[in-house]
């Protein structure tokens, strides 16, 4: 390996993957589809500058009125457990998000 003995996105982009990955294959088992169309994204280039996020928001696969949300992960850590979520944008889904995961995090009943 070039340069230094550490894997670059071994973490935060491999556990993003796998994160994604699992959260499709968990949309693909639910009992009632979704009122809306979901895409599962990969981009890659993000430490070179969002290339694919780039590419993808200037060359969008469907009309770019019909996105209604996004939702970026990067990263997945499992060293400390997950204890908040936080939501930015200029969105009611920040509220809808919220009233669904604070239930369940580790000072909930």
């Amino acid at each position: 390996m070039d340069g230094d003995s550490i894997y670059n996105g071994a973490m935060d982009n491999a556990g993003g993957c796998a994160v994604l990955l699992e959260v499709a294959r968990t949309f693909g088992t639910l009992g009632e589809r979704p009122r809306r169309s979901v895409i599962f994204l990969f981009v890659t280039a993000e430490e070179a500058g969002f290339l694919g996020s780039d590419y993808f928001a200037c060359h969008p696969t469907i009309p770019r009125r019909q996105i209604v949300a996004d939702i970026n992960f990067d990263g997945a850590t499992t060293l400390t457990p997950v204890s908040d979520v936080i939501a930015f944008g200029q969105s009611t889904l920040r509220f809808k998000l919220q009233s669904n995961v604070l239930p369940t995090g580790p000072d909930s009943p």
